[in-house]
C-alpha cells in the first residue's frame, strides 16, 4: 500500500460544497442520512457509508475511471 494518496494532485482547494448540510439525493428521496462527506475534487456532498444509501461511495465509483 502506498504511504500517500495517489489522488492528491486532483484536490481542488476551492471546491464548493453542493450542499453543506444535507445529502441532496437523500432529500429528494425523502430519506435520511447518518453523516455527510464532501468530494475534495468537485465538492459533491453525499451521505457516508454508515447511511443506508451510501451516496458518497456511489459518487466516487461514478467519478473513478
Amino acid at each position: 500500500m502506498p504511504d500517500t494518496c495517489q489522488h492528491l494532485d486532483q484536490i481542488d482547494l476551492d471546491a464548493t460544497a453542493t450542499s453543506p448540510d444535507q445529502c441532496l439525493t437523500c432529500t429528494e428521496m425523502g430519506d435520511e442520512w447518518v453523516n455527510l462527506r464532501m468530494c475534495c475534487i468537485c465538492g459533491n456532498v453525499g451521505c457516508c457509508d454508515s447511511s443506508k444509501n451510501k451516496h458518497s461511495r456511489s459518487h466516487k465509483r461514478s467519478a473513478t475511471p
